[in-house]
């Protein structure tokens, strides 16, 4: 006895004959009305039931009545130790699709097979198809599913080209289409986040006369975190003018100390000068002390220079920082509620001018404010120019 008569033979003894109900009718005289049904099998057993029931309609003669027996699978990609395979799922586990006339004799012979337990329907007809339903799951079986990856929403991955090299948006969008998956870039995020959202209130705004010009300020809070930075701003100028812009951190200790271990006190009052002798622009005081790291940890980064001869940044990193921490997403939302979309930058900071941009502004012009050196901020000076890629002639 073979294997499968063996199967058959233990599945028989499970089932009991079942007659066709009255309801079903006789063969049809003629045009057949063949339509796809779904059978129930025992789960794990639909390969050897079909093979069975492929085999009696055969041997039945029964060929233009029981058209086709479908076990409905799906490759899916499933990757396992770095590497990629793909494997036939069932898409119903423990179903057959079968296309045929229903008829008391097609009925009993299908639904006397070894493991087949019934149709879905009710009990005394089955209930077809819809031709719409059952091209859905013949297509699907065409189609490759994404590969099955251990990711949760919010991880961050990165897709890889076949050569190893990183995916970029044209290889991206081809794989969002063969995936059947949206995809947005930076750049549409940025625009959809200017356009939607703000992170900012605003103040009053006032008249400000200084030593360094004339100007009105406006207060502007984060709303992420309550810092409050503010605005200087002098003149006016048309939508697609570009116009003097300084987007400055504070430096307690430069600003208002007037401290001569850095230029940030200086460059701030120059570029105030820079604006009154021109007429028009923009200063933005940003709260972001010390590079972003606060003024406890920035005088703490002082004592590492001072003790241990560490540069600025490789203090900031012995206490767990960046180099630079600053981020300058609510200083673009500020320039542009004050109407600024082009600007020539006065900074020697690249970095300053790149994170800018990504927030839908453009730089026209970096504009040099170089401060004379001393020999308290030499060194540091130098560090900005070699580690930090600050454009200095020193």
């Amino acid at each position: 006895m073979s294997d499968i008569e063996a199967e058959n033979k233990n599945l028989k003894e499970e089932q009991s004959e079942v007659s066709a109900p009255t309801e079903i009718g006789a063969p049809s005289v003629g045009s057949k009305d063949i339509r796809w049904y779904v059978i129930h099998t025992y789960s794990g057993y639909e390969n050897k039931v079909k093979d069975t029931l492929t085999r009696k309609v055969h041997s039945m003669g029964m060929d233009d009545t029981i058209l086709e027996i479908l076990l409905p699978l799906q490759d899916e990609e499933e990757e396992k130790d770095g590497k990629t395979r793909v494997v036939a799922h069932k898409v119903f586990p423990g179903y057959l699709l079968i296309k045929m006339e229903v008829n008391d004799r097609s009925w009993y012979v299908v639904r006397n097979t070894p493991g087949v337990t019934g149709f879905v329907g009710t009990t005394t007809k089955p209930i077809p198809l819809s031709d719409e339903e059952a091209d859905r799951i013949i297509h699907g079986m065409n189609t490759k599913k994404a590969a099955a990856v251990d990711v949760k929403a919010g991880d961050r991955v990165r897709i890889m080209n076949d050569d190893g090299t990183m995916a970029r948006m044209p290889q991206l969008q081809e794989r969002a289409k063969e995936w059947d998956m949206k995809i947005i870039s930076i750049k549409d995020l940025i625009a959809y986040r200017l356009k939607h959202e703000t992170s900012i209130e605003v103040g009053e705004e006032v008249d400000l006369p200084t030593v360094y010009g004339h100007f009105h300020l406006i207060p502007f809070r984060q709303t992420s975190n309550g810092l409050e930075h503010m605005a200087l701003v002098k003149g006016e100028w048309k939508e697609d003018e570009p116009i003097l812009v300084r987007v400055h951190s504070s430096c307690a200790t430069g600003d208002i100390l007037g401290s001569m271990r850095c230029d940030c006190g200086e460059q701030l009052h120059k570029s105030m000068e820079m604006i009154e002798k021109e007429g028009k622009g923009v200063v933005i005081y940003m709260q972001q002390e010390g590079r972003g790291i606060g003024l406890m940890n920035k005088i703490a980064a002082y004592k590492l220079q001072q003790e241990d001869g560490l540069d600025t940044v490789d203090a900031n990193i012995h206490l767990g920082f960046k180099p630079d921490e600053r981020d300058y997403g609510c200083g673009a939302q500020m320039l542009r509620h004050l109407g600024v979309h082009k600007m020539r930058l006065m900074t020697n900071n690249p970095t300053k001018r790149v994170g800018l941009e990504a927030y839908g502004l453009e730089i026209v012009e970096n504009v040099p404010i170089e401060i004379e050196p001393n020999r308290y901020d030499i060194k540091y000076l130098r560090t900005k120019r070699d580690r930090m890629g600050h454009d200095l002639h020193l």
